[in-house]
């Protein structure tokens, strides 16, 4: 790998994780979702990068990459950002914790048994 890819790349990860942490922080994720931001955010990129490359290959016209080649990667970066912060987003929703149920609780008065207010 050559020293302007692996450039690239650490610009791509550094895009994608700053957008990971910065959902993360918007949510007020907890400690255990930041565990889990340096390997999520590599995943991010991996797959910003495919999408990236497929919507380069299949929508943009050839021409454009040499033509607008400043917003085109512009536009990867966002793409990368974006996936960054969608997985952000994700990931403090799946780690975060749930209200306790209150079991002890009857919901209506015909829950109430004549053992003392326990359940059956």
């Amino acid at each position: 790998m050559r020293g302007s890819q692996l450039t690239q790349l650490v610009i791509a990860y550094a895009v994608t994780a700053a957008g990971m942490l910065l959902m993360l922080y918007l949510l007020r994720a907890q400690k255990r979702a930041f565990w889990r931001w340096p390997v999520y955010s590599v995943i991010a990129m991996g797959a910003g990068i495919a999408a990236w490359n497929g919507l380069s290959l299949h929508v943009f016209p050839v021409s454009w990459r040499l033509i607008h080649a400043n917003a085109m990667y512009a536009a990867a970066l966002v793409l990368y950002a974006l996936f960054g912060a969608g997985l952000g987003w994700l990931i403090t929703r799946l780690t975060r914790s749930r209200p306790t149920e209150f079991a002890d609780i009857p919901d209506s008065p015909e829950d109430v048994a004549d053992d003392g207010g326990r359940r059956s």
